[in-house]
């Protein structure tokens, strides 16, 4: 059995009032592929935002619980920069019209270079 990567233990998100996580607890094995599915609006992306500290870029944003990376505090860490050299979020850029088919993948590089 793997180590855990990370360690979540009663992760609460606060943006203002606005609870948008609620009592958060889970192990992500390091080595493993881990899923988060569900709809838009139920927490996704701001749960993934949380393992690299980008919501510290959100004004009003308030974080409580355990957060680990290899069982580091991740609020503990000061080189932030190098967290998120560690934990990298990409970020989906919606684009139907290339769903389809790339034929061309550098030409589809040089568009999405210039967004």
């Amino acid at each position: 059995m793997e180590k855990d990567k990370f360690t979540i233990k009663d992760l609460d998100l606060f943006y203002g009032d606005f609870q948008a996580l609620k009592k958060i607890s889970m192990h992500i094995p390091e080595k493993e592929i881990t899923a988060f599915i569900g709809p838009s609006g139920c927490g996704k992306s701001t749960l993934l935002k949380s393992l690299n500290r980008m919501n510290d870029l959100v004004e009003g944003c308030k974080i409580t619980g355990t957060l680990l990376l290899d069982g580091e505090p991740i609020n503990q860490m000061k080189n932030v920069n190098l967290l998120r050299k560690r934990v990298n979020l990409i970020s989906l850029v919606w684009m139907p019209e290339y769903i389809i088919c790339v034929r061309r993948p550098l030409r589809l590089a040089t568009i999405l270079a210039m967004m």
